[in-house]
């Protein structure tokens, strides 16, 4: 049972523990079911609102008394079953006031005024896990999460993937190389790989000869143990990691991973403080290796070029999922170390918030940094059963590790090692982004563009996605007057040359001023590829001139806005003679 779930229920009890002693042999009272208030997320009564039934000997002034002693005022009066409908005072909940009247006498029965909904069957292409609506990542139909309305439809779509997914014959075992992994975690049950020599083995004993005693669910490289979760402080990182890419699907716990055949496979090398060493990372991918691992998530970075780190990823020789990390900064200038190995094998993932925008601490790069993916809020895993909002590329790379598990579960031919086979897989995960660009990601990734679940397994497939829409945004190619002119006529057209066709323009994002602060009157029109500012008057003579176009101040014909601030400044000519 969830946290969650034992606290409602708890809650519950009491209630109607309170209820039981208070009533005692009181007015009958309808109150909501533990079932149902447990079990349905929408509201039960209206609060605010009592039903009222007197006891048949009372008169109008015992109902008038009655109203004034509890400050109730009357809303509506239903004369076919001798009720009355009442408001109750601000500062008291409904149950409340139910519970009060309930007890005394001149009341035959009280009940709040319940709410009854339609029939509706839930979306059966939605999971049955209750908080899959926290997951935009996975379904974004805009709702609101952390208090950010999101842009629907900037997600995995894996409802649409699962429905178009076929399950593997048996589940694609992911290597989380991270902190540990809270293995008895409900959402994660029967999602740990398991060595079953182990298992079956002799306790103490190394029964596989792999090296490692007692290595059931895989090993804890810090500590030199198989003991894989050590505590919430330490492996809440893993555990959240796990959870986006494994959690049960349709199993009316918590959320929904991205993959539901996949297998976990509990790599811990980092440590307290969420730090690990090259020896221990290179073990982990070792073990993975030699384990059968079909490809491995890497939500963790940092440190120098290290030929050592390098040399282990690409003889892991499977797909090596990898954050872009979170300094902000384009690690084709500044790298970012494993992300930014130029190894075959490595996807680098960067991260999107629910609107489609790059987060802004999110790294970048258009040749080291592939693709991007959900990484704001993200909804998963948390030791003890219980769940959490995480933000980072660490979060990120776990959404394309179960892009990744799917495409192989789908095609077990591209499950291989063979250089083909794992090119042909990040061909598909890096043209399923393309095919979803982001104007926030063009000329920051690869592909401009983030993962998607769907269009994955559909290229898996041998089917040809669409064309996508061209997000990129209106480039400035150049400027006339060209920035600090001089001796420019004092009625001059500014105009600005752009990459594309422009259609519209917003003046309200336009600057133009003389001695830094002056403003000055314009118009401002495009025509083809340029934008025109033109004075409405002339101006002074001698004076520096500055014109600024704000970001999103132009518009090409596909609706779709610049991005960067564009200037130029020039100095108006000494004479007044005609232009």
């Amino acid at each position: 049972m969830k946290r969650g779930t034992t606290l409602l229920l708890t809650m519950l009890l009491a209630l109607g523990l309170m209820v039981a002693t208070t009533f005692g042999t009181g007015a009958p009272i309808g109150l909501p079911s533990a079932d149902s208030m447990a079990l349905s997320q929408k509201p039960q009564y209206i609060e605010g609102e009592v039903l009222v039934k007197y006891q048949t000997d009372s008169q109008a002034s015992d109902h008038r008394s009655l109203r004034a002693a509890y400050q109730l005022s009357l809303k509506e009066a239903l004369p076919f079953i001798d009720t009355e409908l009442l408001a109750t005072p601000k500062g008291q909940s409904t149950m409340q006031i139910v519970a009060k009247l309930a007890a005394d006498p001149r009341v035959a029965a009280v009940q709040p005024n319940y709410l009854y909904h339609a029939n509706e069957l839930a979306d059966p292409s939605l999971p049955s896990d209750p908080a899959f609506n926290l997951q935009w990542a996975l379904h974004n139909t805009g709702q609101v999460i952390n208090g950010v309305a999101g842009q629907a439809d900037v997600d995995l779509d894996a409802p649409e993937a699962w429905q178009s997914g076929s399950a593997p014959a048996s589940p694609v075992v992911v290597a989380v190389i991270d902190t540990g992994v809270d293995i008895n975690h409900p959402d994660l049950k029967g999602k740990i790989w398991v060595n079953k020599t182990e298992l079956n083995g002799i306790k103490g004993t190394d029964d596989d000869k792999n090296g490692y005693i007692d290595d059931i669910n895989g090993w804890n490289f810090v500590n030199n143990s198989g003991q894989v979760y050590i505590n919430a402080s330490d492996d809440y990182h893993g555990t959240h990691v796990a959870g986006s890419i494994a959690a049960g699907i349709n199993d009316g716990t918590g959320i929904a991973g991205v993959a539901n055949q996949v297998s976990v496979m509990p790599l811990k090398f980092l440590g307290p403080g969420g730090t690990g060493s090259t020896v221990n990372a290179v073990k982990a991918i070792q073990y993975a290796t030699s384990q059968g691992a079909l490809l491995a998530n890497n939500s963790w970075g940092g440190g120098s070029y290290d030929p050592a780190l390098c040399a282990a990823i690409r003889e892991f020789s499977r797909p090596f999922i990898v954050a872009a990390g979170n300094e902000k900064k384009n690690t084709d200038l500044r790298p970012s170390y494993p992300s930014a190995y130029d190894l075959a094998n490595i996807i680098a993932v960067a991260a999107i918030d629910n609107r489609g925008i790059k987060a802004a601490w999110s790294n970048y790069g258009l040749t080291t940094v592939d693709v991007g993916a959900p990484g704001v809020n993200i909804y998963s895993c948390y030791p003890g059963g219980m769940y959490t909002y995480l933000s980072g590329t660490s979060m990120a790379a776990p959404h394309v590790s179960g892009v990744v598990a799917l495409v192989l579960g789908a095609k077990p031919a591209f499950a291989t090692d063979r250089i083909e086979d794992v090119a042909a897989v990040k061909k598909i995960i890096l043209d399923s982004a393309r095919a979803n660009p982001l104007i926030s990601l063009a000329g920051k990734t690869v592909t401009g563009g983030t993962v998607n679940a769907r269009d994955a397994l559909l290229l898996a497939n041998g089917n040809t996605l669409p064309t996508p829409p061209d997000v990129t945004p209106p480039v400035l190619i150049s400027v006339t007057p060209s920035n600090k002119s001089r001796n420019i006529p004092l009625q001059p057209d500014v105009t600005f040359y752009f990459d594309d066709v422009l259609q519209n323009v917003t003046e309200s994002g336009i600057s133009f001023v003389y001695d830094k602060t002056q403003p000055v009157d314009f118009t401002a029109t495009v025509s083809g590829s340029a934008l025109i500012i033109r004075p409405t008057a002339a101006l002074p003579a001698l004076k520096i001139c500055k014109v600024t176009v704000a970001a999103g101040s132009v518009a090409n014909t596909d609706g779709i806005s610049t991005t960067s601030n564009y200037s130029t400044s020039f100095t108006t000519t000494a004479t007044t003679t005609a232009q």
